[in-house]
């Protein structure tokens, strides 16, 4: 095999199962090592972002779309942290695994539609996301090199199931239950985690004064990154901005009515029609109660 196809391999097998990856150029100033392409979270499944690729350059596959990663760095106690979860028989079932240049492991689970959690356990990263780009991760491929640990890669241990990642069995489907259900009671005042509920209303008590105006800046962020979308993606942006308000007014409390204002606004601003932006929101609000996104417990 041509050195290039060798480096590029794993790549090329994540993006024909289904994977976005994407390419980083390397910074050869001490930080950051890499530079990440603007707007990465929603790189399209495309064999073409490839062509950037040489030596120096970091090979990315964005997490939450086919697979999450847990990422265990041993520097920082994650081997212990992993011991004690296997221990405790909640690991979500391992697709596959990389070494990491650091000496510790990416573990591929299937994908759980919460977003990236950094410090999950001491030493344990999340690296997750959702289909539609909100609160994505990545994680760097095989076939890429590190300079901070002296040019060490990262390589496969366990080849990925792909058949197993789209075909969980019962038994798979109880193991990522019992790890979501770790993961909420760990968690459940994570900023932002998703948790996923088939009851849209929320059933939360009445906000404080601090915590409303805590949601007010959570929501406030994604209305400053719709703003900024740009002709071509505002229609899509606009729907993701809305499936977050709905994750926030199921799970959080934010006002239904405030947030579709707002919401209308600024897509009347960006150049919208009435009508498409009204469906639009609608459309997203309505799919996102369904996936809680709980601020406060």
């Amino acid at each position: 095999m041509r050195t290039r196809e060798r480096y590029l391999s794993v790549a090329t097998d994540y993006i024909s199962h289904g994977v976005p990856v994407f390419v980083a150029e390397p910074n050869y100033d001490p930080e950051p090592e890499f530079w990440y392409p603007k707007g990465w979270q929603e790189s399209q499944v495309d064999t073409s972002v490839l062509r950037a690729w040489f030596p120096t350059s970091a090979i990315c596959a964005v997490t939450g779309v086919k697979f999450d990663v847990i990422d265990v760095d041993p520097r920082n106690g994650g081997d212990k942290s992993l011991a004690l979860l296997r221990e405790a028989n909640v690991l979500p079932p391992v697709k596959g695994s990389v070494s990491t240049p650091g000496g510790g492991q990416h573990l591929y689970v299937p994908p759980s539609g919460l977003r990236k959690i950094t410090d999950l356990w001491p030493g344990i990263d999340y690296q997750a996301g959702d289909k539609y780009g909100v609160g994505r991760g990545f994680v760097f491929v095989p076939g890429t090199y590190r300079r901070k640990y002296g040019y060490k890669g990262y390589e496969p241990i366990e080849p990925i199931d792909w058949e197993g990642l789209a075909s969980p069995t019962d038994e798979d489907r109880e193991r990522q239950r019992r790890w979501l259900q770790t993961v909420f009671d760990r968690h459940k005042t994570h900023k932002g985690t998703y948790r996923v509920s088939t009851d849209p209303n929320y059933s939360g008590g009445r906000l404080t004064d601090e915590q409303t105006s805590f949601l007010a800046r959570e929501f406030y962020r994604w209305l400053v990154w719709l703003k900024q979308a740009i002709p071509g993606n505002r229609n899509v942006r606009l729907y993701k901005v809305a499936r977050v308000a709905g994750g926030l007014i199921s799970g959080s409390g934010l006002d239904e009515d405030v947030a579709t204002e707002r919401l209308l606004t600024i897509a009347l601003d960006l150049g919208l029609t009435d009508k498409e932006a009204k469906d639009t929101i609608k459309s997203g609000v309505n799919s996102g109660k369904y996936q809680k996104i709980c601020l406060f417990g």
